[in-house]
């Protein structure tokens, strides 16, 4: 019984996820920022905001998953003054281009 394509909470639990650098919980919530500073390091992503969100979206980026909507959601992310993390495969070639030529005239240190 669950929330059909819903989280698997004991798989993707920050509580005991070896792969996260700190543990943390609802209850002790400490080690969130220290796993926020590592991920921005990892994908050299500017940590002088840090107290801003990172929006990140991982997906297949066609055309039935509104990749228009992404692209807004990208715009209006950065417009905030927050950071904005994609990861996605891409088979239709003008989608590709349009996505790697958009990120490279982006600020890089604010979207991946």
């Amino acid at each position: 019984m669950g929330i059909l394509n819903g989280i698997n909470t004991d798989a993707w639990n920050p509580a005991s996820d070896n792969f996260l650098k700190v543990q943390y919980s609802a209850n002790d919530m400490q080690g969130k920022a220290e796993n926020k500073a590592a991920m921005r390091r990892d994908l050299v992503l500017s940590s002088a905001d840090d107290q801003w969100p990172v929006v990140g979206c991982i997906t297949r980026l066609v055309p039935q998953k509104g990749v228009h909507l992404i692209k807004h959601a990208i715009y209006r992310t950065l417009e905030m003054g927050n950071q904005f993390e994609l990861l996605g495969s891409c088979p239709v070639p003008h989608i590709q281009f349009n996505y790697s030529e958009n990120t490279e005239r982006s600020n890089s240190n604010r979207t991946k």
